[in-house]
């Protein structure tokens, strides 16, 4: 008997043994980690109601400026920065000079320097301060470097900025409204379809843009890969050799575009639309305000801001964590 009980301990201890050795070397068990999920959120801020934003752009993601104004008997210039985790004023507002319009677009460089324009003129920042500079009737503006920049006019015109000079460069018959370049290839876009192409300091060339929809807004990964977005929901594109439509999924007029990557492109219009591109489809994205959007950009795919009429500022984030 007491041989059997020897038998039959030495039988569980090995069992025992055997259990330990096999949960030992099992994978632990991970804690369950909530999935990272983004979305649009209002920003919160102390601005004027009354602001009406057309362009947005910045050094960094602690450092952004929208630009507009308000449009009220007198038409005030306005840009806003965003620093320390405040919206403040960093110029104006200011009464226009002629009373046309306010601020419409802002290009800045990581350096810090940069240009702001509109139908009244333009401003550069320099120094960490906006200085008035010329007047004419800017839409759209692009920064190459320190005293060379590029603007687009409501009449047609291309002009060139190099050390403190503006030259009239080149004249089409159609209106501007917005300018992107990438490497030595610039794309202007503007009213009735019309698309603009220059190459280095070639002559520009109006390309076939294949619709008389009016284009506001243009951005590009690459001179094969170009957006365009403009009324009725249009959204066009180029591949290096000719522009064709897009299916958009709305009819709202879109007035901005902006992305990452040819897979992350972003686009934002009338009554709070916001649409975004994988690469394959259009989607609408679900966003908090429904006043309209004037311009979008970001730092990454997930920090980006697009602002808009009644002083709009919106942000797509990460969401909190529960």
């Amino acid at each position: 008997m007491t041989k059997l009980a020897s038998i039959i301990g030495f039988a569980i201890l090995s069992i025992a043994v055997l259990l330990v050795m096999v949960v030992g070397c099992a994978d632990p068990i991970e804690p369950d980690v909530p999935e990272t999920t983004y979305s649009w959120k209002v920003v919160e801020h102390s601005l004027d109601p009354n602001l009406d934003f057309s362009g947005v752009m910045g050094i960094s993601e602690n450092r952004i400026f929208v630009v507009g104004g308000i449009d009220d008997d007198d038409i005030s210039d306005v840009i806003v920065k965003y620093e320390n985790d405040d919206w403040t004023y960093d110029f104006g507002p200011k009464t226009t000079y002629y009373n046309r319009d306010h601020i419409s677009d802002i290009h800045m460089l990581p350096s810090g320097y940069g240009y702001a324009v509109g139908l009244d003129g333009s401003y550069v920042y320099t120094n960490d301060e906006w200085f008035s500079r010329s007047s004419s009737l800017y839409t759209a503006v692009w920064v190459d470097r320190f005293e060379e920049v590029w603007t687009v006019s409501v009449d047609g015109k291309i002009w060139y900025l190099e050390y403190g000079l503006w030259d009239s460069w080149e004249e089409f018959p159609e209106e501007f409204t917005d300018i992107y370049k990438i490497d030595d290839q610039m794309f202007i876009v503007g009213m009735n379809g019309v698309v603009v192409h220059k190459v280095g300091w070639s002559e520009s060339v109006e390309l076939d843009s294949g619709t008389l929809a009016s284009l506001f807004g243009v951005w590009g990964s690459a001179a094969t890969d170009m957006f365009a977005v403009g009324t009725d929901g249009t959204i066009i594109h180029f591949d290096g050799e000719l522009w064709r439509p897009m299916q958009s999924g709305v009819e709202a007029y879109l007035y901005g575009v902006w992305g990452t990557s040819a897979n992350d492109v972003f686009a934002v219009g009338e009554n709070g639309t916001i649409l975004h591109y994988d690469g394959a489809h259009w989607t609408q994205m679900a966003n908090p305000a429904r006043f309209t959007l004037k311009d979008i950009w970001g730092t990454s795919g997930t920090n980006v801001y697009a602002v808009g009429d009644n002083c709009t500022i919106l942000r797509y984030s990460e969401d909190p964590r529960e």
